[in-house]
């Protein structure tokens, strides 16, 4: 998961679930121009840098300083008072910093509380009314994909999105093509011997089957198809092309 375009407890509460105490430096609102709302991780040192106002900038204007320091000052003398003001508001933020840490700490622990909710309330929703049960499920990509049965409405048909959806599941970039009739996914899985294949193969049949249930509109059939784009061609890998003695390729032409 990226963490562009996602709030901060949300990336954070998936890559470290188990660290629920993180000192938070906050870098102002209107950093987020160029930037995600999570700046920095550092989770050695357990430390985090947000493009969020702080408990300093929402403070009324002129609390600290009127800018009137920065009046009738030549361009040299400017300058060094400019940068002073900014050291004075770094030391003050400084010590806004426990205030900060601990509101977003329990903004956190809210994101995990509502997650574990969440989960909860979509796995009774699967089981109770639309029939899937996860844990019994036998196909670790049936299992991953089952939560968004409930979102079947919105996916169902938009194949570009779908196709990012099974990527991330499989672990492999998919992509697909639409025909008339059928609309074919390509999962793109290198370095793949003859019995890893078959293997693989097996394990996404009744995947992709759930997918054509509960994804794919029912006047379309979904077929799929497995591509080692490192050695996938006419005469190597788990499709090569076998070729009898007397078999010619390209055209050929003969002077009498």
């Amino acid at each position: 998961m990226e963490r562009n375009d996602i709030k901060a407890e949300t990336w954070i509460t998936v890559h470290y679930p188990s660290q629920k105490e993180w000192i938070v430096k906050h870098k102002g609102i209107f950093s987020r121009n160029y930037s995600s709302d999570l700046r920095e991780c550092n989770p050695e040192e357990l430390t985090l840098e947000l493009s969020r106002d702080g408990l300093y900038e929402i403070l009324p204007n002129g609390m600290f300083s009127t800018g009137r320091e920065l009046l009738n000052l030549d361009k040299e003398d400017h300058k060094w008072t400019d940068k002073v003001l900014q050291q004075r508001v770094e030391r003050i933020k400084t010590a806004f910093m426990p205030f900060d840490s601990t509101y977003f700490n329990l903004s956190l622990a809210l994101e995990s509380q509502l997650n574990h909710t969440l989960v909860e309330k979509n796995e009774v929703i699967l089981k109770d009314f639309l029939g899937v049960t996860i844990e019994n499920d036998q196909n670790p990509y049936i299992r991953l994909m089952a939560p968004m049965v409930s979102h079947a409405a919105q996916i169902r048909g938009d194949y570009r999105f779908l196709c990012k959806l099974i990527s991330i599941v499989v672990g492999f970039n998919t992509t697909f093509k639409r025909f008339h009739n059928r609309v074919r996914f390509t999962v793109h899985r290198p370095n793949l011997h003859h019995d890893s294949f078959l293997q693989f193969q097996k394990t996404l049949e009744p995947f992709f089957r759930f997918v054509e249930e509960w994804f794919v509109p029912f006047e379309l059939q979904c077929e799929f198809k497995i591509r080692d784009y490192t050695r996938d061609n006419h005469f190597e890998g788990p499709n090569k092309l076998m070729l009898d003695y007397n078999a010619t390729l390209g055209k050929t032409t003969s002077k009498h």
